[in-house]
């Protein structure tokens, strides 16, 4: 008896039935378009209210979804710098934008900085314990000359740091701070 042993099937390569043929690129087309215009929506919150309230009290109003408003106050007989040591400097910084609003105080190399929007948090530290104090915007006058009779200092309001993308803000701006 012969022992037949079973052939091997062998892979060739068979001819594709069409041939492969390289996609016609299509020219590209450049059209300028305006980009989609989206409602920015600011959630109503405790800080977007304040923040709103105060915009229209010193009679400001922005198309800009993304206003702001940057303050510096330092004790110094000289405007503000943008420059300063939180280590030895006395600042007292306020940011107000759509969605919050917030401040930062720094005195005796300690500091406080907090934010408002649903309610009021701690931005990183609060040495100063300030965060139970923190009053509503409109009432920030009464807080930071309460702030100064405390620590002793005064706030130069008279040259402040000042910086917005609102229109015609800096003279509204600086009338408030002259009566905080």
């Amino acid at each position: 008896m012969k022992l037949v042993q079973p052939r091997r099937a062998t892979s060739r390569a068979r001819p594709l039935e069409k041939p492969v043929e390289k996609p016609v690129e299509k020219p590209v087309e450049i059209v300028a378009r305006k980009p989609a215009q989206r409602d920015f929506v600011v959630p109503v919150t405790r800080g977007s209210v304040d923040a709103a309230d105060w915009l229209r009290a010193r009679g400001l109003a922005s198309v800009d979804p993304h206003w702001f408003v940057e303050v510096g106050l330092d004790v110094l007989d000289e405007p503000a710098s943008q420059v300063w040591n939180g280590a030895t400097d006395s600042r007292f910084h306020l940011y107000v934008y759509p969605g919050e609003w917030g401040y930062f105080f720094c005195h005796g190399s300690r500091s406080s900085w907090l934010r408002v929007a649903e309610v009021v948090r701690v931005h990183g530290r609060d040495d100063f314990g300030l965060a139970a104090q923190t009053p509503p915007l409109r009432d920030l006058g009464t807080f930071l000359r309460g702030l100064e009779q405390h620590h002793r200092i005064k706030f130069r309001r008279d040259r402040a740091l000042l910086r917005t993308n609102l229109d015609d803000a800096e003279a509204p701006i600086r009338s408030w701070l002259a009566t905080l």
